[in-house]
């Protein structure tokens, strides 16, 4: 599609709600608040497996995980085509047929999870017989059968999310996680690896029976449609392409350290600190994200416009780089200094959190603009940018080779993320119009961010002289200036007709 077929979507209507940006940001607030508390809850589990498990067992656990995680992709992009379907129909008011949809997908969920699940566990059992690896291979076949319970549950959730009920996401989050982190650290000193494995596939348990009790219809019956089910997909192979390409931006370091260095597992252990780190920042944004993809798919299936949902998204990402920066700052400096005396058996992986930080925020500040793309129906922008960014982060990474250090890692891939980030806010930036508002919304994130910016890479000096200190006092005056912007709720205010 070019630029200006993009551009023809215009034309259209906008919606002209006189909603301030607190629609969004109320339950994306809630979700996050409710992320940190899991954190706290799963802290128990980060430091129950990180002082009693090894750096290879970590490995092990999250390379099990990794492929837990990518379950949903066995779907073929149907279930991501019917939720993309359902909201628009709802949004018309054809809750009968978006009903059809959704059973159509839960169906074909089935089927094509199974298959996914019976090639892991046989996977695993061939595993198995040939080295006699136990811990591969059980746990290969028990996520083998836990990943058609994850499609369901998943889909589920989903569902609740499309239909703005994020009281009883969080609640269903925060309950399976609490769960899963009390049992896990039980599990973990009283039986290791497979305490933590097994904690595991019992909060798929808990969350079972949370769904079950919700008072939203999530069953659905069996509907077979072939036909239908093709035209999901090819609704939803898109949005899955999208979904995957942003996936190995954010995890493809994780592959590569597995696959490419030397003592892999071990490698990944450590690194896993990192991770866990920057990981606090993420969860802020993919809440974000959560709530306003709903958000701007119901729009657009009211006919909103291309312009004014990019408008929206564009000014939501400046902000969450805003709120980020200093977070970012915060964590680098602490981090590094915490998270050895914490995890003190898997001190050499806090190394890598500085170098990470700049591409975690970088690609959380990308969300929303993802999230727009994807709902205007042109998920391919994403892809292409998304893609490009991991095929640079995997050139980089594996120019390391096997005597790389998990530092160069995440410096690479921070630095290429950074680069999928530009290439996200540039395409807006050329199609959008300017104004004074906006233009002072660019000016003042700029400036924020720069300002923090230059005082991590301060701090990060070990030789700071007066210099360095008098230019971090001048950088401040502007920082606190535009922190007075930022905190008066100018560049929070999103309307849903356009660029404010």
């Amino acid at each position: 599609m070019s630029t200006a077929e993009v551009l023809s979507a215009t034309n259209r209507e906008p919606i002209t709600h006189q909603q301030e940006v607190r629609t969004y940001w109320t339950p994306a607030l809630h979700l996050a608040l409710v992320a940190q508390a899991e954190r706290v809850v799963g802290m128990g589990v980060a430091l129950a497996s990180r002082w009693f498990l090894g750096p290879s067992d970590l490995g092990v656990y999250s390379g099990l995980r990794l492929l837990l995680d990518n379950t949903n992709r066995s779907s073929l992009g149907v279930a991501l085509g019917a939720i993309q379907r359902s909201i628009a129909l709802k949004a018309r008011r054809q809750d009968t047929e978006s009903n059809r949809v959704l059973a159509v997908a839960a169906t074909t969920n089935t089927l094509t999870s199974s298959i996914y699940g019976a090639a892991i566990a046989s996977w695993g059992i061939v595993a198995l017989l040939a080295s006699g690896e136990l811990r591969w291979g059980i746990g290969l076949t028990l996520v083998g059968f836990l990943a058609v319970v994850k499609r369901q549950q998943d889909f589920q959730v989903a569902v609740l999310r499309s239909i703005s009920d994020f009281s009883a996401v969080g609640q269903i989050n925060l309950i399976r996680n609490l769960a899963f982190g009390l049992t896990a650290t039980a599990g973990i000193l009283a039986f290791g690896f497979w305490g933590l494995v097994g904690a595991l596939g019992l909060s798929f348990l808990v969350e079972r029976r949370l769904l079950n009790r919700t008072d939203r219809c999530l069953r659905f019956p069996i509907v077979w449609d072939w036909r239908a089910s093709l035209a999901l997909a090819v609704t939803g192979l898109p949005i899955l392409a999208a979904n995957s390409a942003w996936a190995c931006v954010t995890t493809l370091d994780r592959a590569l350290i597995l696959s490419n260095l030397t003592d892999g597992s071990r490698m990944a252990g450590y690194y896993s600190i990192a991770v866990l780190g920057s990981g606090i920042l993420e969860d802020f944004a993919s809440r974000v994200a959560l709530v306003i993809s709903t958000g701007y798919r119901s729009e657009f299936g009211r006919d909103g416009s291309v312009e004014s949902i990019l408008a929206q998204a564009e000014t939501t990402g400046l902000a969450i780089l805003g709120l980020l920066a200093p977070a970012g700052f915060v964590l680098a400096v602490l981090g590094t200094w915490a998270l050895p005396r914490v995890f003190p058996n898997l001190a050499p992986g806090a190394e890598a959190l500085t170098p990470m930080i700049p591409g975690t925020i970088a690609l959380c500040a990308a969300m929303p603009l993802r999230e727009a793309w994807i709902s205007t129906e042109r998920p391919w922008i994403p892809t292409t940018l998304a893609g490009l960014g991991a095929l640079l982060i995997f050139l980089r990474v594996s120019t390391l080779g096997t005597n790389g250090t998990i530092v160069n890692v995440a410096f690479e891939s921070s630095l290429c993320r950074g680069a999928t980030f530009l290439a996200m806010f540039a395409l807006p930036a050329v199609l959008l119009k300017w104004n004074r508002a906006r233009l002072g919304r660019w000016a003042a994130t700029s400036m924020w961010t720069s300002a923090w910016f230059y005082a991590f890479v301060t701090f990060g000096n070990d030789e700071r002289d007066s210099a360095s200190i008098d230019g971090l006092v001048l950088a401040a005056i502007p920082a606190i200036a535009i922190a007075w912007y930022f905190i008066t709720g100018r560049i929070f205010r999103i309307r849903t007709e356009g660029a404010a």
